[in-house]
């Protein structure tokens, strides 16, 4: 069951190995990553940044 405000240990190994291969990959990455919206405090694994939509924000967010 997903938890909007809450990572799993997988997503805390997928943050980590985001980590890792960033460099080599040669892109940004935020990680992990909070995006608080009203009273809620959305957690994600990844944010990849500079991918995204023409006119949309930035960032494709990863979460399991």
């Amino acid at each position: 069951m997903w938890l909007p405000n809450k990572l799993s240990e997988l997503d805390f190994f997928l943050a980590d190995a985001w980590k890792k291969i960033a460099c080599s990959l040669e892109i940004e990455v935020i990680s992990p990553f909070e995006l608080a919206s009203d009273e809620t405090t959305y957690k994600y694994a990844v944010l990849i940044k500079h991918f995204g939509l023409e006119g949309a924000p930035k960032g494709l967010l990863m979460r399991l």
